[in-house]
């Protein structure tokens, strides 16, 4: 699992959505969250760069939202663009941030279920 790579140690930033975590459980939480809302949810890594110890990935996500008005359950298709940048200390990741704009990637409601959680 990705919380596996994580530091014991670490910050893990949604820039987007205004949530950071640096523990374990609540990172997992989030995680399990955002496959619950967006299970089709799908990432094509756009480009890379290594410098030293910090990555950079550009990326893009395509995922459906589901969604009802009154009896009708439809999806809602997501596309978007973003970038992430993650600092890497003994093979472990200390650092990662994502960058997306959050209109697009109707997220909004993934922040709701964190803002007690929010680590200042």
């Amino acid at each position: 699992m990705a919380i596996d790579q994580f530091d014991e140690h670490f910050t893990f930033n949604d820039r987007a959505l205004g949530l950071e975590f640096s523990d374990k459980r609540h990172l997992r939480e989030y995680f399990v969250k955002v496959r619950e809302l967006f299970p089709d949810t799908a990432i094509e890594v756009v480009s890379t760069f290594e410098s030293g110890y910090s990555a950079f990935a550009e990326w893009k996500v395509t995922a459906t939202r589901p969604t009802s008005y009154g009896s009708v359950k439809l999806r809602l298709p997501i596309s978007l663009s973003g970038a992430s940048i993650a600092r890497i200390q003994r093979g472990r990741i200390r650092y990662w941030s994502d960058y997306y704009d959050e209109k697009t990637s109707m997220r909004l409601t993934l922040a709701s279920f964190f803002v007690e959680w929010i680590e200042y």
